[in-house]
């Protein structure tokens, strides 16, 4: 319902921005001072794998408000093109 939207936005839309720009500042300040080569030597490629993963699920996140915000203009009564189409079930009922 409405908590889980509200939640949601805070959390997954906004905090999760914010403590991932946060997480490569302290990325880039441990790889340029070499920091990260001294305390974990020849691991430098977990700091690169957890930015991408950082951006790929940031990605995900966006892709689930987007449908979180779609289902929310349906119940308010606004029914765009682009609320009805971010509903996979209501994709589906276009083309079948």
């Amino acid at each position: 319902g409405p908590l889980f939207a509200i939640t949601f936005t805070f959390y997954r839309g906004i905090l999760w921005w914010s403590v991932g720009y946060q997480m490569f500042q302290d990325i880039f300040h441990v790889m340029n001072n070499g920091m990260a080569n001294k305390l974990r030597p020849g691991r430098n490629h977990v700091l690169y794998v957890m930015m991408i993963l950082n951006l790929l699920l940031g990605a995900l996140q966006l892709y689930w408000f987007s449908i979180i915000l779609g289902e929310a203009a349906k119940v308010i009564g606004i029914d765009t093109e682009i609320a009805s189409a971010s509903s996979s079930s209501t994709v589906k009922e276009q083309y079948l």
